[in-house]
């Protein structure tokens, strides 16, 4: 069912939206009741906020930019808040007036707490986190169809008795064909903790996950695939246990697991949070919550080789980085969603074991938490 409700509650995302040949690019941070935007040069060297160019109101966790149709939605927000999937078109009435949304928004109940998202063969994959700490019937994919806007299917993740929680959703290639893959962190809150099944493959006929796809247990949470089909994954463990990176390989349709290491130990917070590949094969940088010698957050760099991964450096972020991204031009981005700040490590994509990078800290919306790049919105000239 698609409704018109709008709901308050308290988020923020950014878009930093580039082009292809290099130029200077357009940025937008979406927040309490508003939109930020201003250019993505500004994360360089800004100080204050972006004035507010227009408004709305919701909380957005992930959000995921679609094809280009006519008529058609720009981008999916996840509203984590209010477990519903959010069709956004960015009309623009003139080059100084913005029209703040045309917002559809789809209820995906009985599933709660959107996380993450991916399009794939014309249909949004929603990841459903769930209610409670134990989910029992909350958690799983819901499949919309991104031409009638509507659910096509709840895939309930009862594997274990409906305990653990799912926490992303990706579309990977695997044997020349895009398969379904939900990433499941187990339930680090239960006593004893439960640990998850790493990346399940979601068998879209039937609607059921294969918690065996991945040959070993992995309390997954971020996991990204690089050109030669291998797949990085991050985990978010128990409170105070350690981070683990590991390497996943597809064989004889399973990922068997072929490196792994424990990230340097941290005193607080949540742990890991994100895996992005680098600019070359086998590299990779990690973020990990309360971790440093401050206790809020790290983001390392390591690559990959004759079976074990090596950490060439690391550089503290603000407190909780509850997102980290690779932008367009080689900086590598942090939302410290405690602080309300976007950090910035100018260039580090590009120099990753560089001895000295400039650090920018640009003040955002209270619980900054995601990025993402795109050419589907432009500057306007005036705030509102």
């Amino acid at each position: 069912m698609v409704t018109l409700t709008m709901h308050l509650r308290t988020a923020v995302v950014l878009f930093a939206i580039s082009s292809a040949s290099g130029e200077s690019t357009t940025c937008a941070s979406f927040g309490v009741n508003e939109i930020m935007q201003g250019p993505c040069d500004d994360l360089r060297d800004k100080t204050k906020p972006w004035p507010v160019v227009a408004r709305f109101q919701g909380k957005v966790s992930w959000a995921i930019e679609l094809p280009v149709t006519s008529g058609g939605p720009s981008f999916a927000l996840c509203d984590e808040a209010d477990s519903l999937l959010r069709f956004w078109w960015p009309t623009y009435l003139s080059p100084a007036v913005l029209n703040p949304m045309f917002l559809k928004e789809v209820s995906l109940a009985p599933f709660a707490a959107p996380v993450g998202a991916v399009l794939s063969g014309g249909k949004v994959y929603v990841a459903c986190f769930g209610a409670g700490v134990e989910p029992h019937g909350t958690s799983g994919i819901v499949v919309v169809d991104l031409a009638t806007m509507s659910v096509e299917a709840h895939h309930n993740f009862d594997n274990d008795g409906g305990v653990s929680h799912i926490h992303n959703v990706f579309a990977f290639q695997v044997d020349g064909k895009t398969e379904i893959f939900a990433a499941t962190i187990g339930n680090p809150w239960t006593t004893p903790p439960v640990t998850g099944s790493g990346l399940m493959r979601l068998d879209t006929a039937t609607g059921k996950f294969d918690d065996s796809y991945t040959t070993e247990k992995l309390s997954v949470r971020s996991a990204a695939q690089q050109s030669d089909g291998n797949v990085f994954v991050l985990t978010q463990e128990p409170a105070g246990k350690a981070t683990m990176l590991a390497r996943l390989e597809p064989k004889g349709g399973k990922f068997v697991v072929a490196a792994r290491i424990m990230l340097p130990s941290r005193s607080a917070g949540d742990g890991g949070a994100d895996v992005f590949v680098g600019h070359d094969l086998d590299t990779l940088f990690a973020s990990d919550r309360g971790a440093g010698p401050g206790v809020k957050g790290m983001i390392y760099y390591y690559t990959y080789s004759n079976g074990k991964f090596t950490k060439l450096a690391g550089h503290e972020t603000g407190t909780n980085p509850r997102y980290t991204t690779m932008l367009a031009n080689g900086d590598i981005a942090a939302c410290n969603q405690d602080d309300s700040t976007i950090q910035v490590f100018q260039g580090l994509a590009n120099n990753p074991t560089a001895t000295s990078v400039k650090e920018t800290v640009v003040p955002s919306i209270k619980t900054v938490s995601f990025l993402i790049q795109s050419t589907k919105l432009q500057l306007p000239s005036i705030g509102v």
